[in-house]
């Protein structure tokens, strides 16, 4: 709804009850990877709107980047999304994501997926 617009989008997201933001702030990074549209400008002002969400903002993001090269193509706006959004380059934030699937349970439980996104997060922290 908010397009590419970073203001408007942590607008919304500030919005919400602080526990839910965490959730947002994450598929807000895997929309600006996987679908783009933002451009450097703007992903860089994304980041910074994340704020203490950073890392939620970077798990979306790296998730982003596992799909794509699951999918078998990677987009520029995603190597562009995870480098401006993540700090690192999507192979790194992709092989995060495969690493923290491995450590499941594999249950399809709600409690293994936020460990898998805890995992992620944990990683992108620290990448800082």
């Amino acid at each position: 709804m908010e397009a590419a617009d970073p203001e408007r989008i942590a607008h919304t997201v500030g919005s919400f009850p602080q526990d839910r933001r965490p959730h947002l702030w994450s598929g807000v990074g895997l929309a600006a990877c996987y679908a783009g549209g933002a451009s450097d400008a703007e992903l860089d002002r994304l980041r910074a709107h994340a704020g203490p969400y950073w890392h939620h903002l970077a798990q979306g993001a790296a998730f982003a980047a596992e799909a794509r090269r699951r999918g078998g193509h990677v987009p520029e706006h995603t190597h562009r999304g995870v480098l401006h959004l993540v700090g690192v380059d999507t192979a790194t934030a992709a092989g995060w994501t495969a690493a923290a699937e491995r450590r499941l349970r594999g249950d399809g439980t709600l409690e293994d997926y936020l460990a898998w996104r805890d995992m992620i997060s944990g990683s992108a922290l620290a990448s800082r």
